[in-house]
């Protein structure tokens, strides 16, 4: 595992995210009615540009939300916002997981 990964790892767990297995990020969505489209993955490296991390990187793989029903994704501006998509919100931005050497989150 590289430090930058390492180290990113260590500031979200010290922010109050939780790192979880991807199934669990998967099931998550799924029970809100929604999946990911593993077909438009966007594996990069990500750079915080302002704050007290900023110029840190690491390797992150970005997922594509969108909603099972329909294929439309869920941040389009015809995707629905219900309670569901609000819990999504919070999903985003309060867990992640770790997967083949990359940070993964959506």
């Amino acid at each position: 595992m590289s430090n930058a990964l390492k180290a990113e790892i260590e500031s979200r767990v010290r922010s109050g995210m939780i790192c979880v297995p991807m199934e669990v990020l998967e099931d998550n969505a799924h029970a809100l009615g929604y999946r990911f489209d593993r077909e438009l993955d966007c594996k990069s490296i990500a750079r915080y540009m302002a704050g007290e991390r900023a110029g840190a990187t690491y390797p992150a793989n970005n997922l594509y939300p969108v909603q099972a029903d329909n294929g439309v994704g869920a941040f389009h501006i015809d995707a629905r916002r219900d309670a569901n998509y609000e819990k999504l919100k919070s999903m985003r931005n309060s867990m992640f997981a770790v997967s083949q050497g990359f940070i993964v989150e959506f």
